[in-house]
């Protein structure tokens, strides 16, 4: 009848985190024990050591890296939400940048703010990226 459609579809990866020690790429989302979290741009990460039981529930940590501090967070592998006192701390005497970030006059208030966007990414779908 002459009748046409058109659509279209956008498709994204979702990476699956393991255990402690496993590295993580920024901007890419991961899934640890049904939990969803995207790395931020402009840092190094991996899966810190698991703890015990909190609250009934047992966390799973996240390391930042930047400019030569650490930060981590836990979150409860059955609710995602993050748990805990989060911990920045140089790890290094260099104030360096990583993947392309500038150097950082206030590196902790850098990494607090990056460790703030690792939480607000919990639970979230990955931003779709144009191919």
């Amino acid at each position: 009848t002459g009748a046409t459609a058109g659509a279209s579809i956008d498709i994204y990866v979702i990476l699956q985190a393991y255990d402690s020690g496993t590295p993580l790429t920024a901007g890419e989302t991961y899934r640890l024990n049904g939990t969803l979290f995207t790395i931020p741009d402009g840092v190094e990460a991996k899966i810190g050591s698991g703890e015990d039981p909190y609250g009934g529930e047992t966390i799973f940590n996240v390391v930042l890296y930047f400019a030569g501090y650490r930060a981590i967070a836990g979150f409860g592998e059955n609710s995602g939400t993050e748990i805990g006192n989060r911990r920045i701390e140089q790890f290094s005497s260099g104030n360096t940048a990583l993947h392309g970030q500038k150097e950082q006059d206030e590196p902790e208030a850098a990494l607090a703010s990056l460790m703030d966007d690792l939480v607000e990414s919990t639970g979230q779908a990955p931003a779709v990226r144009a191919p």
